[in-house]
This record gives structure tokens, C-alpha cells and sequence, in this order.
């Protein structure tokens, strides 16, 4: 199934509908397409695997939360040595973005970058904190299955699915296999430059080592940063520099989001520090506050 650029950003309105609230990412738009087709097929019930990569480790960010815990505890050999086996296996560092790791780093550590928020935000710091913590890895782990990642991601996949009428269930997330994996030490799970290294040792005698041994993480992804740096080029301009609902009530510097999307499109694939998020979040909040406009109190 190919989905374009102006196929999923034109479904932005209806796919805001189904969820209530702005949507995370174009990928929403890909999710329901999807949906759609198991419906054509017949196909009532779909698996996901939403839940592994925060219950084993599978993102690259935990590899910084775990080299950071064992510099906090003054393992300095044992972090030297994960370094050098991530380096060497060469499974994690080439996905590396600034962009996508700043919002893990402590503020002081953030590349600068251009304020967006009105007049109604701008004296007001409601940033989360999404780094490490005190917890340590496990617990960092903890958050993402409790809080932060997986409520978000499971209310995005029911919404897009139910809007179908499809089914999904999520096997990784069954209580038995969390109450195993999570209180693991990051060690099973993080090992030899590996990352979910204990279900892959698992899994060896049953699946072909070019599945089990897979270096490049694909995730359902759509190349949405190319789409608005290019083929959406035309509509992103029109919306932000059109009449904004954010910014008429004091939510968003237009002028500022404008400076922002310009900077971004300046930037090679694949590097800077604006991140395809800093773009598409205050557009889904636009399209969500005319989806629901009526409902809004836009002078309070």
C-alpha cells in the first residue's frame, strides 16, 4: 500500500476527528490507511507490537540512558566498553539525530533553538522532563509503559483502528511478559551492542539470523520529514501564513513558527537540531483547534 504526502496530510482533519486531541505524527494518517485496507480484506482482528521496544530497550535513546547510568554510578570501564561494542556493531549510532535526542538531554545541553509560544505561553515553563531520572534505566523504562510513550501510542492505534471498526492486540504488552522483562537489569537487554539482546537469544533457534540479528531498526515509519520539507512545501506555507486560530488566541508565534519551518527546511536530510515534531505539533494543534472550533473558548 503507497500512501502519498498529500494523501496523508489531507486526512489530517478526519484522523483529528477519530482521536480528539492533535495528532502525533502523519504516521496516524498512514495508520488509518492501513485500517481501511484490513477492512476491505475482511480482516477483523490485527496484532501490533507496540510495547517491545520500551519493555526490551529497542530505542536508541536507551542506550544513552544506560551509558549515563553507568557514568553516574562511576562504572567508567563498563560504560567505555558499551560505547566501544555500539560503535563496533554499528547497530545504534548511524540512526543518531541531534533532533530527536535533544529532548532527552537536561536543558543546559539543548541546542538553542526558536521560541514559538505566544503571548498566552510565554512566561510559562510546562516543559516534562523525559530524561533519565533517578530512577535508573528500569525505571526510566517504567515511565514510558506508565506515562509517557505507550498510553499515547495505544490511544492513537485504538482510535485509527475502532474509527474502522478493527480490532488491535498487543502480545508484548501482556502482564506476564512485563512482570519477566521490565524488572530485568538493563544488562539482558543491552548487551554486546545489541539492543533487546535477551528476546533475540530467545528467539535464535526459531527465526533466520538475518531476522534475529537485524541491525537497521524499521519501525512503521512514512518519510514525513521529506514530505514537508518538499512535497507539502506549498500547503505548510499557506497553512502558516494564512489565518491561525494558535496564534489569534495567543498559543503560537506565527511569525516565530514561520522562522522555525524556513530554518527547517534549510536543514540537510538527517541533520540539525529542528526536528520534524518542532514542525507538525503546531500544525495538528491548528487543524485540531478548527476541527473543534465551535467547542473551543478561544478569549478565555
Amino acid at each position: 500500500m503507497r500512501v502519498t504526502a498529500d494523501q496523508a496530510f489531507g486526512l489530517l482533519d478526519r484522523i483529528t476527528w477519530f482521536n480528539d486531541e492533535p495528532v502525533g505524527s502523519l504516521g496516524n494518517a498512514a495508520h488509518y490507511l492501513l485500517m481501511e485496507r484490513a477492512k476491505e480484506l475482511g480482516v477483523t482482528v490485527i496484532l501490533s507490537g507496540q510495547g517491545a521496544d520500551e519493555l526490551l530497550c529497542g530505542y536508541l535513546k536507551y542506550w544513552g540512558f544506560y551509558l549515563q547510568s553507568l557514568c553516574q554510578r562511576g562504572a567508567w570501564l563498563s560504560a567505555l566498553k558499551a560505547f566501544t561494542e555500539l560503535t563496533s556493531q554499528g547497530t545504534a549510532l548511524r540512526q543518531f539525530q541531534v533532533s530527536e535526542a535533544k529532548r532527552y538531554l537536561p536543558r543546559m545541553l539543548r541546542p538553542r533553538g526558536i521560541d514559538i509560544r505566544g503571548p498566552r505561553l510565554k512566561e510559562i515553563d510546562a516543559s516534562l522532563h523525559i530524561g533519565l531520572g533517578d530512577a535508573g534505566v528500569v525505571g526510566r523504562q517504567h515511565a514510558d509503559l506508565a506515562h509517557f510513550s505507550v498510553p499515547a501510542i495505544l490511544h492513537w492505534e485504538d482510535r485509527m483502528s475502532m474509527a474502522l471498526g478493527r480490532e488491535m492486540r498487543v502480545p508484548y504488552l501482556d502482564y506476564r511478559l512485563v512482570t519477566t522483562l521490565l524488572p530485568l537489569a538493563p544488562e539482558w537487554k543491552l548487551r554486546e551492542g545489541w539492543s533487546k539482546w535477551i528476546f533475540r537469544k530467545a528467539m535464535e533457534p526459531y527465526l533466520p539470523k538475518e531476522i534475529t540479528w537485524r541491525k537497521d531498526k524499521q519501525g512503521f515509519v512514512i518519510p514525513q520529514s521529506e514530505w514537508l520539507k518538499h512535497e507539502l512545501h506549498s500547503r505548510v506555507d499557506a497553512l502558516l501564513g494564512g489565518d491561525m486560530l494558535a496564534a489569534a488566541c495567543g498559543l503560537i508565534d506565527q511569525a516565530a513558527l514561520q522562522r522555525r519551518y524556513a530554518a527547517y527546511c534549510r536543514q540537510p536530510s538527517g541533520r540539525g537540531s529542528i526536528s520534524t515534531n518542532d514542525i507538525l505539533n503546531p500544525i495538528a494543534l491548528e487543524v485540531w483547534m478548527r476541527r473543534f472550533e465551535s467547542s473551543l473558548r478561544l478569549d478565555a
